[in-house]
């Protein structure tokens, strides 16, 4: 039977999880795959029409309960492409289209891109549905990807009774299709940093900024480009102007990174953006929230493979030690860096050898008679937590009414306690 895959996601804009299903998605295309991605629509969403994989707009709004509301959308959508795997790669597409794939008997497989704990401890603690649907979304899924063994880890830890035969690590892989260049470095003079604008992103943008004030101090018309978009663009011009930094432009985001990183001798970034770079001989400069890891070569590279490109594993540099590597850098030492780092990306993450699906229909083979009272009755507790919670705030407003009327009493002492005992009934028989 043919593989007719959906894959979910928030939505498809600029983002290191974002490239990667893109890239996925594609390669999954290539193995024979008939590929669907259902996301809201972003600037990926031509890259897929492109390559001829059908974009649906839906937006995965993060809520507190089993969607049922849109469950005929979904539906419908299942039955018209003859759905029969689905990748979940975000927790929000989660409460939307996991009860279709248990009703419906529909294998899926659970990405994890995250290596961070306070993920899942966000997720659980601002919806608490998350605490109640997340480990039977584990246990009934086929395959739980996880990009390294910490994510592993992580993972198992708050998931504790996960079949350890359900893991399977898949770095995050690229396209050497896709990210290519003819053209040779020879100095390092045109940088770019590739980020959204977000609040969790600024420091970085800002150290990656610092760290290119430093280099321009060695090299007076180096040019730092900054790639994307954002609510905080105007927290980044704001540092830009009042630390006097020059040669530093904003150029918005884009949907053709390869075509962006040609243009450029060094990318400054963490993540994806930095397997990019490599695929593309550019050489890497990998920072962290509060902290520079310095350039990616023969040193580092297979601890910043072995982390995601997210730096943990790597030791610190300053930005003064950095800016005069990168100043020292000779059009040979340039392309020995990239040649070196290039050949261990190609042996190790080549998505055309990586891309995950599952080799055969499989069925869930659970239960799923109970399911869709299960699923009801997970919204009822939710919708009976919130009712205690409005009906536990007015009794509590109540109580310090009551005492203000008390205190009043006291100044005044010419209304009957009888009245106030009338009051109190009607406070609390109003919040039965």
């Amino acid at each position: 039977m043919k593989k007719n895959i959906l894959i979910c996601l928030e939505k498809l804009d600029i983002g290191g999880v974002e490239t990667a299903v893109v890239n996925q998605a594609i390669a999954l295309k290539e193995k024979g795959c008939n590929v669907f991605v259902i996301a809201q629509k972003g600037i990926y969403s031509e890259t897929l029409k492109n390559n001829g994989i059908t974009t649906i707009d839906f937006k995965f709004s993060i809520i507190n309960r089993i969607d049922t509301e849109n469950q005929k959308i979904i539906l419908d959508i299942v039955d018209k492409y003859k759905i029969n795997e689905v990748h979940f790669h975000q927790f929000p597409c989660v409460n939307y289209i996991w009860s279709i794939c248990l009703t419906r008997n529909i294998p899926y497989v659970a990405f994890i891109h995250t290596l961070s704990p306070e993920d899942y401890e966000w997720f659980m603690n601002a919806f608490p549905i998350y605490k109640v649907i997340l480990k039977p979304y584990f246990e009934c899924a086929s395959k739980i990807i996880v990009v390294t063994k910490r994510g592993k880890e992580i993972h198992k830890k708050y998931f504790p009774d996960t079949d350890i035969s359900k893991y399977y690590i898949l770095p995050n892989c690229i396209s050497f299709k896709m990210y290519y260049s003819n053209n040779k470095v020879k100095e390092i003079n045109k940088f770019v940093l590739l980020s959204r604008f977000s609040k969790e992103k600024i420091e970085i943008i800002k150290l990656g900024i610092d760290l290119f004030n430093e280099y321009l101090k060695l090299k007076k018309d180096a040019t730092l480009d900054i790639v994307g978009c954002g609510a905080e663009e105007n927290t980044i011009i704001e540092y830009i102007n009042q630390n006097n930094i020059k040669n530093v432009n904003l150029i918005g985001s884009t949907s053709n990174v390869r075509d962006v990183l040609d243009k450029y001798d060094a990318v400054i970034g963490i993540g994806r953006c930095i397997l990019e770079a490599i695929t593309m001989k550019r050489t890497a400069i990998l920072i962290e929230k509060n902290n520079i890891k310095g350039i990616i070569d023969k040193s580092n590279i297979n601890e910043a493979i072995e982390c995601n490109f997210a730096g943990r594993l790597l030791s610190d540099k300053t930005k003064e030690e950095t800016a005069k590597n990168l100043y020292q850098l000779n059009e040979n030492k340039i392309r020995e860096i990239t040649d070196y780092n290039y050949n261990i990306i190609k042996g190790k993450l080549d998505i055309s050898k990586k891309v995950f699906f599952l080799e055969d229909i499989q069925k869930n083979n659970k239960e799923n008679e109970f399911v869709k009272y299960y699923i009801e009755a997970i919204n009822y507790l939710l919708e009976t937590i919130e009712e205690k919670e409005r009906i536990s705030d007015e009794i509590w407003n109540g109580k310090l009414w009551l005492e203000e009327q008390l205190e009043i009493h006291k100044e005044n002492n010419n209304i009957k306690i009888d009245n106030l005992a009338s009051k109190l009934k009607k406070v609390f028989k109003r919040n039965k």
